[in-house]
């Protein structure tokens, strides 16, 4: 009885850890630029590496400012909060929209050869949106008590 409980709690907080997976995805790189050799005359190991939050707030070569991302988690940590089936839902089609249309999902023609590629960052937030949407279905709703505790103490009387 006491695993079953346990068990349940777990999975109910699953849906919370996808959207905890997005908000730290949104912090990771989501572009990396490799720069070959001449990285290494700059000192940066790899290349350069740009987050989402780079993306929404500076302007950059990459572009204008896409303000619009920060709304991926914002409602990712509005879903957390709320923590039920169609907060979940809402938000996790909300998060992805947003990250698909104005994020840098499509990479332009050319640009793997340049070598530029998608980081892990934007899978980790793709995945987190994946997860809110399929593990969110299995949250149970928190109902009232029909009043079974005074139904009880009624009938004693």
């Amino acid at each position: 009885m006491v695993a079953n409980i346990t068990k349940g709690k777990i999975m109910q907080n699953i849906p919370r850890a996808c959207a905890a997976l997005v908000l730290i995805g949104f912090f990771l790189p989501w572009i990396t630029v490799n720069l070959g050799g001449l990285g290494a005359l700059l000192g940066s190991e790899g290349g350069l590496n740009m987050s989402g939050y780079q993306f929404a707030t500076a302007k950059g070569p990459m572009g204008e400012a896409q303000y619009a991302l920060l709304f991926a988690p914002i409602v990712a940590i509005a879903a957390a909060a709320v923590h039920s089936r169609k907060g979940y839902a809402t938000c996790a089609i909300l998060a992805a929209v947003v990250i698909l249309l104005v994020g840098p999902v499509f990479l332009k023609d050319g640009a793997a050869a340049m070598g530029v590629e998608r980081g892990y960052g934007v899978y980790m937030c793709f995945a987190g949106c994946f997860g809110m949407l399929i593990f969110g279905s299995s949250v149970t709703e928190s109902e009232p008590d029909s009043g079974s505790i005074d139904a009880s103490s009624e009938d004693s009387v």
